[in-house]
């Protein structure tokens, strides 16, 4: 990759001194069908494991999803982002009772803000069985063969495997072959899911260009195979320490590992100061400014080229240079000013945002608040294969 500072010194069209990232901020792993969890009400009883926060929060909100709340979701994930300092968002998602057309109202989205973006549709069976996954991926096909947006890409979303069989698995990866595109997935995020990498590579799903978000709990051989394959990791470190499901360790893939924030929010910098601080507390290295370039890597690999940026408001100081700019950009908190996308500065009001979504999101949680976990929920692959 190349060497020149991640970030540089400007003088901003009002005179004042900033910082400017070209190729932007890359949300490499997000959920934005999530953006209207927060504030919501907590689960009762709470949540022990990770798989009791699926089923009691994720599981329950993805079933709550309908057309008009994912469209809410999608407007203020990729506002947000786009306030934080976002230029591309790689999303993952998934509205089980609403499937057929859901990539579109995402799709719609980003194109109408103007923020690049990718979307794939997380197949399962984890409600429905057979019917499900297979709806999931004719979702993916038909957006596949119908989008025409030139700031949307398209990927095959794959749930997790241990809520899929093997069929699905190898199913989906066919498809991501057939149409020259990766496979987004979640991958070993938990001790539960630590033979997912084995169950991939049986499936011949390490298709070069894919998205394997996590990898908590992947060995650094499988790391490594999977990057060697031309897989990205994404490593989601706020999101895995809130859900207590370990450091994901992925210096084994090299340069190959970008950042996501997991559907937390968009906020890029903070992920990446979150991924030097948690590397530091559990023993570990990783260069924080090294993981967001391998966001923009990523998104010129999606889109060919990138005419991104992402404009800060920053008076150092202290002296600033290439070798401490990361220190700055870090922990000096700098206000973004301007994002800039294909060339087009972009920008949304988010006041007037919020007041339209929040009935939405009211709304989202009053359908979600009677809905009880499915008793397919968390079933073992034995169980989803039989």
């Amino acid at each position: 990759m190349t060497t020149k500072p991640f970030a540089h010194a400007i003088v901003d069209d009002k005179g004042l001194p900033g910082l400017r990232i070209d190729g932007g901020l890359v949300v490499a792993h997000t959920h934005l069908y999530s953006a209207l969890a927060r504030g919501m009400p907590p689960a009762v009883p709470v949540p022990g494991s990770f798989l009791e926060i699926l089923q009691r929060v994720w599981w329950r909100l993805d079933r709550a999803l309908d057309r008009d709340s994912l469209a809410a979701s999608a407007r203020w994930g990729l506002a947000e982002a786009v306030g934080r300092g976002a230029t591309c968002v790689i999303d993952h998602h998934e509205s089980p009772a609403f499937i057929e057309g859901s990539l579109d109202v995402i799709a719609d989205a980003m194109q109408d803000l103007g923020v690049r973006g990718v979307v794939a549709y997380g197949i399962t069976a984890r409600n429905f069985g057979t019917e499900e996954w297979r709806a999931g991926l004719a979702e993916n096909l038909r957006f596949l063969k119908t989008n025409r947006r030139p700031l949307v890409r398209g990927l095959v979303g794959i749930h997790a495997t241990f809520t899929l069989p093997d069929q699905a698995l190898r199913e989906a990866a066919q498809l991501a072959r057939d149409f020259g595109v990766g496979l987004h997935v979640h991958v070993a995020e938990d001790k539960m899911d630590a033979d997912a990498l084995p169950r991939l590579a049986a499936a011949d799903a390490l298709v070069p260009g894919s998205v394997f978000a996590h990898g908590v709990h992947a060995k650094p051989s499988e790391v490594q195979q999977a990057a060697e394959r031309g897989v990205w990791w994404v490593h989601n470190p706020r999101s895995n320490a809130m859900n207590r499901v370990g450091f994901a360790e992925l210096s084994a893939a090299g340069e190959r590992v970008a950042l996501g924030t997991d559907g937390m929010d968009g906020d890029m910098l903070a992920e990446a100061r979150a991924a030097m601080q948690l590397s530091n507390a559990t023993g570990h290295s990783l260069d924080p400014l090294a993981r967001l370039r391998a966001g923009q890597a990523l998104a010129l690999a999606l889109f060919g080229e990138l005419d991104d940026a992402t404009e800060l408001s920053y008076a150092p100081p202290s002296p600033l240079h290439a070798g401490n700019v990361g220190g700055h950009l870090l922990f000096g908190h700098p206000r973004v000013s301007a994002v800039q996308v294909a060339g087009r500065r972009i920008a949304v009001d988010r006041a007037v945002l919020a007041e339209e979504v929040q009935p939405q999101a009211a709304r989202l949680w009053q359908i979600m608040a009677p809905l009880q976990p499915e008793p397919e929920h968390g079933l073992l692959l034995q169980r989803l294969q039989s």
